[in-house]
């Protein structure tokens, strides 16, 4: 159990809209920047905007021109996500079925 989530248990309290949150652990360097619109959109799974912020971190490493166009296998994603190769499969569809990427 996360050191968190422990303290929560052990006060007896549950979370405010008032309460304050530090990010701990992570590195800024390691960070992708996500459009807010992204996260919005309730047509989109959990799963498919995850697998589209990490195709967004590959777009992002690339450099210099076509830099739109990313390779990273199913398999590559499903390991860095802990998801199943079909699971990621799946969110691709449901990203191309929603224009946010075109397969080539």
């Amino acid at each position: 159990m996360s050191q968190g989530k422990r303290r929560k248990k052990q006060q007896g309290r549950s979370w405010r809209d008032e309460d304050t949150f530090v990010v701990v652990g992570l590195e800024l360097e390691e960070f992708i920047p996500v459009p807010k619109l992204l996260l919005l959109r309730s047509d989109l799974s959990v799963g498919a905007k995850l697998v589209y912020i990490m195709i967004l971190g590959y777009r992002l490493q690339d450099e210099g021109p076509g830099r739109e166009r990313v390779f990273p296998g199913t398999d590559t994603l499903a390991a860095e996500l802990g998801m199943n190769q079909c699971s990621v499969e799946r969110h691709l569809r449901e990203l191309a079925d929603a224009d946010l990427i075109i397969e080539k």
